[in-house]
């Protein structure tokens, strides 16, 4: 025997609609400013983390230097590793894909190449490389969009380089150089 349950309007105990249905078969669950938890869906949009390079390091002649990423303005799922000054993913994280925007910024010469890189563990997945033109001294951004896997141990960085003579420096601050991660849900 089937049961069967009518109602347009299902309430939580405030008389707040949880459920509402237009009579038509189309249904809304929660309202507009309300947060609805799906238990057991695998929903969850975690991590989110945004980490930025706060502090101008130099960046010496031929060189592919790291740029520590000293401050998180965002960490939902404890992925910032304040340690190493970079994003790692925690051990007993289930493994998965994440969208990764990241930049770099740095200052440089007429007549020099430069660029930046994103790092996953030890090795780089992408960059963004230029040969500077201009006359004058430049502050030059690197970046890019990328879409990884990610494993529990895995971690994330961002370098930049220039060849021209004499040394250069990163541009800190938080909306500079920097890392924004977030988990793409399959």
């Amino acid at each position: 025997m089937a049961s069967e349950i009518k109602a347009n309007t299902y309430n939580d105990f405030n008389s707040n609609p949880v459920i509402v249905s237009d009579g038509s078969g189309n249904i809304t669950i929660g309202s507009s400013g309300k947060t609805v938890t799906i238990a057991g869906s695998g929903l969850a949009n975690t991590p989110l983390v945004t980490a930025s390079h706060t502090s101008s390091v130099s960046i010496p002649n031929n060189t592919t230097t790291r740029l520590p990423l000293n401050s998180a303005t965002f960490d939902t799922a404890g992925w910032y590793d304040s340690a190493n000054t970079r994003i790692t993913v925690p051990s007993g994280t289930a493994s998965g894909k994440v969208l990764i925007v990241w930049q770099t910024t740095q200052s440089n010469n007429a007549g020099n190449n430069c660029g930046g890189f994103l790092f996953k563990n030890a090795s780089s997945i992408q960059d963004d490389l230029m040969f500077y033109t201009g006359n004058n001294s430049e502050i030059l951004t690197s970046g890019g969009g990328f879409i990884t896997n990610y494993a529990a141990g895995d971690y994330f960085n961002i370098y930049a380089f220039t060849d021209g003579s004499g040394t250069f420096s990163s541009t800190g601050g938080t909306n500079y150089s920097f890392i924004h991660m977030f988990k793409i849900i399959e």
